[in-house]
C-alpha cells in the first residue's frame, strides 16, 4: 500500500517527485537572489568609500590651494593619484565652496599645471558622464537677471518666482541636486561680491560660486564692451573646466548678455542646454540673430519653459538626450513696451534711482554694514552636502527680506495692516 503525504493528501512517491523538483529551483533562486543582494550592498560600499575619498582629497585639496608652489604641486599629484570618477566627486565638492571651486584651482597654478588640470578635469568629466552622474548647472548674472537693478516690475528687490525657478533647476523636481550646479557671473569686481550674495539670499535665490572682472580699471572705464569680454573669458573658462556638464545660461535683455550668449552658443553648443534671455528692456535686436535662445516675460513663463523641455528631471539630472537648439524658433526680442514704460518716467525719477541703486547695490554694505556683521568672504571647503559658501550679512539681509515682502507681496501686506 502507498503512504499518504499527510500535508496533501497525495502518495508518497508524487509528494517526493514534487518535493525534489522544488528543492531544485529553490537554492537556483535564493543563489539569484543573494547575489543581487551582495552585489547591491559592495555597491553602496563602493559608492561610500568613493564620496569618503573624495571629501578627504577635498579637503587636503584646499588645505594647499593657498600655499606655496611646493603645497600647488602636491595638490596636483593629489588630483592626478584620484580615479577618474572619484577626482570627478573631488571636484564637484571643491565647486560647493566660493573659495576652492575647480576655477580657483586653476587660477592658482602656472601654465604648465594649469594645462595639466584641464587635462584631468577632461578625464574626470567623461567618468561622471559614463556614471550618469553629470547634472544641469546654472550660470547666471546677477542686475536684472537673478535680482532686480534697473528693471523693477516687482518692486527693487525681487522677481516673483524667480527664486522657485532658480531652485528647480539647479536641484532638480525632488530638490536633491547637489548644491555646486550654481554659478553666478558678474560684470563687478570681487569687493562687490558680499552685496550681491545679500541680495540673492534676501530674494531667497540658491547660493552659488562667484566669477567677476578681475581687471579694475576695465570694470571702470571699459563699458558695455569691457562687459561683454570679461563675462565670455570667464564664461569660457567654466565650460572648459566642467567638460560633459550642460548649463542653462540665464542673462537679460539691457546690456550684452544675448551678445555674450550669442558667443557661447557659437563656441560651446556642447554645454548648452537652453539660453533663456529675461526680458527687461535695453536695444531692439534682430531675431534671427539671436537663435537658438529664448527670451521670455518672467519667471513664471521661464519656469514652464524648463518642465516643457524636460530640462528639470529628479536630482537635477542631465537630460540623456542633448537639446536641438536648431529647432527652436525665433525668439520675441520685442522689448519696446517695456521701453516706452521705462521712457515715460520723469527724468529726475531715473537719475535718483540710478544713484540710489548704484550706493545700494555695490557699497551700502562696505560704509553702512550693521554692527557686528563682518563682509562676506569665502569658507573653506567642507565635506557636507549642505555647504554653504560665504559669511552671511544678517543684518542687511533680514532689512532686504522685510522690503521683499513689502514689494512684491501686497496683499500679504495689506492684510497684516
Amino acid at each position: 500500500m502507498r503512504s499518504i503525504s499527510p500535508q496533501s493528501g497525495r502518495c508518497a512517491p508524487c509528494w517526493g517527485l514534487r518535493a525534489s523538483s522544488l528543492g531544485r529551483r529553490l537554492p537556483a533562486l535564493g543563489r539569484s537572489v543573494l547575489a543581487i543582494a551582495i552585489t547591491l550592498i559592495i555597491s553602496a560600499q563602493q559608492v561610500r568609500a568613493q564620496s569618503e575619498t573624495a571629501q578627504t582629497t577635498a579637503k587636503t585639496v584646499a588645505g594647499l590651494l593657498g600655499g606655496s608652489s611646493a603645497d600647488r604641486a602636491r595638490m596636483m599629484s593629489l588630483l592626478a593619484s584620484e580615479s577618474d570618477l572619484d577626482r570627478f566627486e573631488t571636484l564637484r565638492i571643491l565647486d560647493r565652496t566660493d573659495g576652492t571651486t575647480v576655477r580657483k584651482v586653476y587660477d592658482a597654478l602656472d601654465a604648465s599645471g594649469r594645462n595639466q588640470l584641464l587635462s584631468l578635469t577632461k578625464s574626470a568629466g567623461d567618468a561622471g558622464t559614463r556614471a550618469g552622474l553629470q547634472e544641469v548647472g546654472i550660470v547666471s548674472d546677477n542686475d536684472d537677471t537673478a535680482f532686480p537693478t534697473n528693471y523693477t516690475p516687482n518692486g527693487p528687490y525681487a522677481f516673483k518666482g524667480s527664486a522657485a525657478f532658480y531652485k528647480l533647476v539647479a536641484f532638480g523636481t525632488d530638490g536633491k541636486g547637489d548644491p555646486a550646479n550654481v554659478h553666478y557671473v558678474s560684470a563687478r569686481i570681487p569687493l562687490f561680491f558680499g552685496d550681491s550674495r545679500m541680495r540673492l539670499e534676501a530674494a531667497g535665490l540658491p547660493d552659488g560660486t562667484f566669477d567677476g572682472d578681475t581687471s579694475v580699471l576695465r570694470f571702470i572705464f571699459g563699458g558695455l564692451n569691457g562687459i561683454q569680454k570679461s563675462k565670455i573669458e570667464n564664461i569660457d573658462l567654466w565650460i572648459k573646466l566642467h567638460p560633459g556638464q550642460r548649463f542653462v545660461f540665464l542673462g537679460d535683455s539691457l546690456q550684452r548678455d544675448p551678445e555674450v550668449y550669442k558667443w557661447v552658443l557659437e563656441n560651446h553648443p556642447e554645454a548648452v542646454e537652453a539660453v533663456l534671455i529675461h526680458k527687461a528692456g535695453g536695444p531692439a535686436r534682430n531675431p534671427a540673430d539671436y537663435k537658438g535662445m529664448i527670451f521670455f516675460d518672467d519667471y513664471t513663463q521661464a519656469a514652464e519653459i524648463v518642465r516643457d523641455r524636460g530640462i528639470v528631471q529628479p536630482g537635477a539630472k542631465l537630460p540623456e538626450k542633448a537639446p536641438d537648439l536648431a529647432d527652436l524658433p525665433l525668439p520675441n526680442t520685442d522689448v519696446s513696451k517695456i521701453n516706452a514704460a521705462e521712457a515715460a518716467r520723469p527724468w529726475y525719477d531715473k537719475v535718483a534711482d540710478g544713484f540710489s541703486h548704484f550706493f545700494e547695490e555695490n557699497v551700502f554694505s562696505l560704509w553702512h554694514r550693521p554692527k557686528g556683521v563682518s563682509a562676506a568672504k569665502p569658507e573653506d571647503a567642507r565635506d557636507d552636502a549642505s555647504d554653504v559658501r560665504g559669511a552671511r550679512t544678517s543684518g542687511m539681509t533680514e532689512y532686504l527680506k522685510g522690503r521683499i515682502e513689502g514689494e512684491i507681496d501686497p496683499e500679504k501686506k495689506a492684510s497684516e495692516e
